[in-house]
């Protein structure tokens, strides 16, 4: 099978005229997007991110005021590195631990 291109999704949403029925493709979209990720942890933070970006789009009508609440959003939690953290491109954050001399 094929893999769909970007452009090739944007061409089959573009033809889509019923607003449920883009939402129905759009989630599907997505959600094919995170269930291709392997590693849990990215997964689990990736639907976590997707939960959070759904819950903001139905706070708003207007959907420039959506997408600049959306911006701020992934400023605040430092998201805009999303992309590099879905790609693997970030290692992955290990604890360090200091270990100190024993007390005599």
């Amino acid at each position: 099978m094929k893999k769909e291109s970007t452009l090739d999704l944007y061409e089959r949403l573009k033809g889509i005229k019923d607003p449920e029925q883009f939402e129905l493709e759009r989630k599907k979209i997505i959600d094919a997007e995170i269930e291709k990720v392997d590693d849990p942890d990215k997964k689990r933070m990736l639907n976590s991110v997707q939960f959070a970006i759904d819950n903001e789009r139905r706070k708003f009508k207007d959907p420039i005021a959506c997408a600049a609440r959306l911006h701020a959003l992934m400023l605040e939690r430092g998201l805009l590195r999303l992309n590099d953290v879905y790609k693997g491109k970030l290692a992955k954050k290990e604890n360090n631990v200091v270990s100190f001399a024993k007390r005599k």
